[in-house]
């Protein structure tokens, strides 16, 4: 579980430190991109921040037919809802979109009626139960013409200074170290002046941080594994927790007994 983060700064400072480097000229800014890359590899997702658009300061998607531009700093989609009219709601989950034909097609009605809806070049019917979405290049793609979108997503956090934030867990640190470590030292092994064995300590010590990091991320607390012991214990699976952007699914299940006295 992952608590607090630290600018990768700690990291880099780190390096200095370990590797007995003076404060001259040396590769800080290819240090903070590799810190960057080695936490896409490590993997995550609790060492990644989560946003709201339409929340805390952020503005909302606008469809502007039928599709909009994601955030630059988007890494991973949770959900994604939309109003149509208002950006005060009310908001109705989207789904993924699975069909073939399944782009570009505004739904008329609601989602509890068999829809029938208008292609938009086409003098064609497509039919329809709800709403769904696309990513496409950097767009989301929907089948409405207008409307506003909030979306919740994950996104790698930065400092102040936009450098990447990283988890204050000692795996973290010693897994991006010895992932900066090995780009520095594979130059010099593949020109012959740094012996196998420097090289390769440093790509088994990266690979063994990594998983040691992604599993003390993944690993829940005591909460958390309250949470998930109500959702596998239920008799009534909750098949539309979607619908209600999953607010109610780690809740204990109650079910009352008409006869019990």
């Amino acid at each position: 579980m992952i608590y607090n983060l630290v600018s990768c700064k700690k990291v880099i400072s780190k390096i200095f430190t370990d590797l007995n480097l003076q404060e001259d000229t040396h590769r800080v800014l290819d240090m903070i991109e590799w810190c960057g890359e080695g936490l896409k590899k490590i993997g995550a997702f609790p060492q990644m921040t989560t946003k709201v658009l339409g929340k805390e300061g952020l503005p909302m998607l606008e469809i502007d037919n039928y599709q909009a531009k994601l955030p630059a700093d988007l890494h991973t989609i949770n959900q994604v809802a939309f109003c149509k009219t208002s950006t005060l709601g009310p908001f109705y989950a989207m789904r993924y979109a699975t069909g073939s034909f399944s782009s570009n097609h505004e739904v008329t009605g609601t989602t509890n009626t068999f829809n029938s809806f208008q292609a938009s070049s086409e003098n064609q019917t497509i039919h329809s139960y709800d709403w769904f979405y696309n990513i496409v290049g950097g767009y989301i793609k929907t089948n409405l013409k207008e409307g506003n979108l909030m979306i919740s997503y994950q996104a790698i956090p930065v400092d102040t200074d936009g450098y990447p934030m990283v988890p204050n867990d000692e795996s973290f640190l010693e897994a991006l170290y010895w992932y900066i470590n090995m780009k520095l030292t594979y130059p010099e092994w593949k020109n012959g002046t740094v012996r196998d064995a420097v090289y390769y300590d440093a790509k088994s010590s990266w690979n063994y941080y990594r998983k040691q990091a992604y599993g003390n991320a993944m690993m829940p607390d005591g909460d958390q594994l309250e949470t998930i012991k109500n959702v596998w214990l239920k008799l009534i699976p909750e098949i539309n927790a979607n619908r209600t952007f999953f607010s109610t699914i780690g809740q204990e299940e109650l079910i009352y007994n008409k006869n019990w006295k």
